[in-house]
């Protein structure tokens, strides 16, 4: 009995002599990591804030350099790679940023000519010379087809300038383009009333009355559009238009990323001024939110989330965020007063390109913040500005 007393206390003791030693063995390799780890941290320094990548498409008005005086020109988001992809001016890009179409001028001639250019500055197409000016271009969804109306005539073309169709002739007036059915379909104002066409010419008749302005959904499934100053909406086939907003003329009409909502904005008179206000509305007519905040050019996130939107006095205009769903009346400005004339969300919602007051392109977040400086140069307020991902090359 003693000796199996003896012999089992015996085994106990060795093993919380190994646990102990496992334990010392633990404490040093745990002690060891973490001077590792203090090191690569002193190594490489704090994590720096994170940036938005991609790059930024602008116009330079009056550019010395070019002999059309403007030219279209790219820029990193972090305010490298500055160049110019070629002469022109009025650039309307491509959804996915591979290729966009400009006017400029014809050397030693009065006219002008429209062409597609790939992103990477190669000429790929003329579009329209001197007998035909165009009024409007429109991309499809996924940047391969262009429609282009101009003077009771619409063409769809490849982006390279093949195939050219005209989809329509003889009609007086052809306003607001619009690609639907996921690129198969195209729907304009005729003058009329709003019609809709297959891109090879084909079955072309008319959806529903209007006064010329539309607006296409997102998903490209719906469409709002406007008539007798109420707003409706209604689906490619132009049956059961519903009514969403009456006796309303809006002056801005954009749909969020899911199609489920519509921000706008609306007019409101005070004396002899008029100032317009943001709204947002469900694409049935309900939960309709009139918010009574100044303000216009309303663009949604990326996520769908918010709003931003132009406000402002005779003192200039500020970059303003406001949540679409939870209106808050002290909205959030995002740059400083007398700022801002135009601006572009980043592809992943973080950040806005925008123009300031002294006509240069800056970089800030969405929470507001310190402006980046991106472009030395003055871009061209009446031009847009892009923000695409960065160019698979």
């Amino acid at each position: 009995m003693i000796g199996v007393a003896f012999e089992t206390k015996k085994i106990s003791r060795t093993s919380n002599d190994r646990k102990g030693k496992l334990f010392i063995v633990g404490i040093i390799a745990c002690l060891v990591g973490f001077v590792g780890l203090g090191f690569v941290a002193q190594r490489l320094g704090p994590p720096g804030p994170r940036k938005s990548g991609g790059e930024i498409a602008y116009v330079l008005s009056s550019n010395p350099e070019s002999r059309n005086g403007s030219a279209v020109r790219m820029v990193s988001a972090d305010g490298t790679n500055d160049r110019e992809i070629t002469a022109g001016r009025m650039a309307v890009w491509a959804p996915n940023g591979s290729v966009f179409v400009c006017k400029r001028s014809i050397s030693n001639t009065p006219t002008n000519e429209w062409v597609i250019v790939s992103r990477e500055g190669k000429y790929l197409a003329n579009v329209y010379g001197s007998s035909l000016e165009a009024r409007s271009f429109t991309w499809s969804p996924d940047g391969r087809k262009l429609a282009v109306a101009g003077h009771g005539e619409l063409q769809i073309l490849n982006a390279d300038g093949t195939d050219l169709t005209v989809v329509t002739t003889n009609t007086s007036r052809i306003v607001s383009p619009s690609w639907i059915e996921s690129g198969t379909r195209v729907v304009f104002y005729g003058g009329d009333g709003i019609y809709s066409v297959a891109v090879d010419g084909s079955d072309k008749h008319r959806i529903a009355d209007g006064d010329g302005a539309l607006w296409v959904s997102s998903d490209g499934k719906l469409l709002c559009y406007l008539s007798k100053n109420n707003v409706y909406v209604v689906g490619p086939d132009g049956k059961n238009p519903r009514l969403i907003l009456s006796a309303l003329m809006p002056m801005d009409v954009v749909w969020s990323r899911d199609s489920k909502d519509i921000a706008y904005t609306w007019s409101g008179s005070s004396g002899n001024s008029i100032t317009y206000y943001i709204g947002v509305v469900q694409r049935d007519g309900s939960h309709n939110r009139p918010y009574w905040v100044s303000g216009d050019s309303p663009a949604w996130d990326p996520q769908g989330k918010s709003i931003a939107f132009l406000t402002g006095s005779s003192n200039g205009n500020v970059l303003c965020i406001q949540d679409a769903d939870n209106f808050d009346p002290k909205i959030r400005i995002i740059t400083e007063v007398g700022s801002t004339e135009k601006f572009k969300w980043s592809p992943d919602g973080m950040y806005f390109v925008y123009q300031g007051g002294d006509g240069r392109l800056y970089r800030v977040p969405r929470g507001g913040g310190v402006s980046v400086l991106l472009t030395q140069q003055t871009s061209d307020v009446n031009d847009a500005v892009a923000w695409f991902p960065a160019a698979r090359l």
